[in-house]
This record gives structure tokens, C-alpha cells and sequence, in this order.
């Protein structure tokens, strides 16, 4: 592979500063719904409109990255929910008594 340009160089790190506002649920210029995808990381980037595909081993990167993140909220959401569940639940008895 070539050697990137400065400006490649400087558009790599707006991207992976954009996939971190993004995991980390700061995003600047997207809603900060949690939701992260290639389109999202572009767009929190600045880049015009499918800019992140010229830079292939990110968007590999990104991909497991996200994916990870993903899997992760889905092993916990289930344990919040359930503490939600069971914290209502004891309200709701401290309630009625």
C-alpha cells in the first residue's frame, strides 16, 4: 500500500476520533441516539458523502469495533433490564404497604 498523503493522514485521525465520540456516546455533529454505523462515523467526521469507503483497513477496523460494541450492550441490556424489573417491583411493594 502507498503512503498516504498528510491530508489521508489527517482525515484517518477524523475518523477514528469520530468512531470514539460515537462509542463513546459524544457524538458532535449526529444525534446521540447510541446508534453507530459507517454512515454515522462519516457524517461525525465531516467527510462528504461516502468518504470513509477510500479508506478500506478503517472501515475493517470500524466494523469489528462497532460490532464488539454491539455485542457487548447486548450481553448487559438484558442484567438492566432485569434490575429495572426488580427495582419497580420493590416500589411498587414499599407502595402498598
Amino acid at each position: 500500500m502507498a503512503d498516504q498523503s498528510d491530508r489521508g493522514k489527517e482525515t484517518l485521525i477524523r475518523l477514528e476520533q469520530a468512531l470514539q465520540r460515537l462509542v463513546d456516546g459524544n457524538p458532535i455533529k449526529t444525534k446521540p441516539d447510541g446508534r453507530i454505523s459507517l454512515k454515522r462515523i462519516n457524517d461525525e467526521a465531516g467527510l462528504s458523502s461516502g468518504g470513509i469507503y477510500y479508506y478500506s483497513s478503517f472501515v475493517e477496523m470500524a466494523k469489528k469495533r462497532f460490532n464488539y460494541v454491539t455485542n457487548k450492550i447486548a450481553q448487559v441490556k438484558p442484567k438492566l433490564i432485569m434490575n429495572v424489573l426488580i427495582n419497580l417491583e420493590s416500589k411498587e411493594k414499599k407502595r402498598r404497604f
